[in-house]
């Protein structure tokens, strides 16, 4: 088989699609099939395309227009060209509402076959886009099998196309990577803090979704009776640092407390997982997020919440404590809860990994992407 993945987003940057394409990429190269990548790029100027061997694997970016029309219609004629070249008969797409539409469409036209991956907000927001909801539509009926990485996303899916179309794979860890160590005593010195106060983690893309809002208000509750820090370690979108300014307005402790951190590479964001005490993510919607399968890999108890794919990840009271999306009272319970129980921390955080290396391995996700592609249906 001859693969094309087909994505809006890929490393260097940061972000669930990025990283999970990155990560399948690798698995299939690794067990000896072609692979290319078609991403889009802001570094290159529009229309034209710069492409890179990056461990094997040819990525071909091609450069964004101001206008997203003009940009999928030349994305979609480069990938027929691309196909082509390189004789593709199968074409993966990630996120149905962006990359989903063209890979459709291209399978179409050349007659291969086309898988689209539902990975979060293409169903959980997108759909409600008057806009995007007749081009999701079609795509998930006009595809040639569809993935899901969670239940939740599968059966909003399922409104518009049968269930048994819908194949659901959830994202995986590298365990090899994303392990516990001993927290590095150069990073925490950099950082200019000691381990004697517990400190909570937050790494993801900072916007309201992910439930930056809770989070700050919870934390500064936390801080009037314990001393924390709390690291959110992404791109932070301008609403959201309005947002943390507003409340380091407010809360001085803030200014000691609160941590606010660039973007950092999967070899290197595993030395900060392993600075951490708990991981939250109070998410108001999500897929399945790789930074809570890299933090339980890592054997960091959980704070999360009770939403889409997370419920299929975290087993409440065991590997950690979920919360109703937006729940601030409780939010700040569990802070406490935790941040109280060193050996519950503990507890936790073995049982996460143990979960970790049974039931989210990537040789699974691997071998369910296969399937799916060897399938004739």
């Amino acid at each position: 088989m001859r693969i094309c993945l087909l994505t809006h987003a890929y490393t260097p940057s940061i972000g669930g699609v990025a990283i999970s394409v990155k990560r399948i990429a690798g698995l299939l190269k690794k067990t000896g099939y072609f692979v290319l990548i078609s991403t889009l790029s802001q570094k290159v100027l529009p229309g034209e395309e710069v492409i890179t061997e990056e461990d094997g694997i040819l990525v071909s970016r091609l450069g964004k227009y101001p206008i997203s029309s003009d940009t999928k219609t030349v994305w979609f004629e480069h990938l027929c060209r691309l196909i082509d070249k390189h004789k593709i008969n199968i074409i993966h797409s990630y996120y149905v509402s962006r990359a989903g539409f063209i890979g459709v469409m291209a399978g179409k036209h050349k007659g291969i076959r086309s898988i689209v991956s539902i990975r979060g907000n293409d169903l959980g927001k997108d759909i409600f886009s008057g806009k995007e909801f007749p081009l999701i539509e079609w795509t998930l009926k006009n595809s040639s099998a569809i993935t899901s990485v969670s239940k939740d996303l599968a059966h909003m899916a399922a409104i518009l196309v049968p269930m048994k179309k819908i194949n659901i794979i959830h994202n995986s860890v590298d365990t090899e990577l994303f392990k516990k160590e001993s927290p590095d005593t150069d990073l925490l010195n950099k950082l200019s803090i000691s381990k004697e106060e517990p400190l909570l983690g937050f790494i993801g893309e900072g916007k309201p979704k992910k439930g930056i809002y809770a989070l700050l208000n919870a934390f500064c509750r936390v801080l009037e009776s314990k001393k924390a820090h709390l690291f959110i370690i992404g791109n932070i979108r301008q609403d959201m640092m309005d947002l943390i300014k507003f409340f380091r307005g407010k809360n001085a402790a803030l200014k000691e407390y609160l941590h606010i951190l660039p973007p950092v590479l999967p070899e290197y964001i595993v030395k900060f997982y392993n600075l951490f005490d708990i991981f939250v993510m109070p998410s108001l919607r999500d897929g399945m997020p790789n930074a809570i399968l890299e933090a339980m890999a890592c054997e960091l108890p959980v704070i999360t919440t009770s939403t889409g794919g997370i419920e299929e990840l975290v087993l409440q009271g065991t590997t950690g404590l979920m919360v109703e999306p937006g729940d601030i009272d409780n939010l700040t319970k569990a802070l406490l809860q935790l941040i109280n129980s060193p050996e519950k921390r503990m507890s936790m955080g073995k049982a996460g990994r143990k979960r970790v290396e049974e039931l989210f391995h990537p040789l699974k996700e691997l071998e369910e992407n296969v399937k799916i592609y060897k399938s004739e249906k």
